[in-house]
């Protein structure tokens, strides 16, 4: 008698709050994905561009490429796969030496839930003289 209260005890199941927990984390966790999987769809599209430009580059002599000529691979790059312009305006050209350093600086805001923002920081990148 007393194993068959034991088991009946043990196989209950999960209570009426604990679904509603996971109901609740598995939501916050849908939300999140949604809300914040494009920034990094189109962060993983910058970095596309910079390997893209980096071989483009690197078979020639960088110092002789001008700065308009960079923008504008970069610019078809971002307009063939729909990259925000405020993404493209934080492109930063920076001349040392025999470097020439692309780099995209930026962060973007984007509502989550209610009158809560998330601020997502990206810092990508790359050297065209090697």
């Amino acid at each position: 008698m007393q194993n068959q209260i034991y088991s009946r005890n043990a196989q209950r199941g999960m209570t009426m709050y604990q679904i509603m927990f996971v109901l609740i984390a598995v939501g916050f966790m849908a939300t999140a994905a949604i809300k914040l999987g494009p920034a990094y769809l189109d962060n993983r599209v910058v970095i596309s561009a910079l390997d893209s430009i980096h071989s483009d580059f690197s078979a020639i002599n960088t110092q002789d490429v001008t700065d308009n000529e960079i923008r504008g691979k970069v610019q078809k790059y971002f307009q063939v796969n729909m990259v925000s312009s405020e993404i493209e305006k934080s492109m930063k050209i920076t001349r040392i030496k025999d470097k020439v350093i692309l780099s995209f600086n930026y962060e973007l805001r984007a509502p989550f839930m209610g009158n809560v923002d998330t601020v997502i920081v990206f810092n990508n990148e790359v050297d065209l003289a090697h």
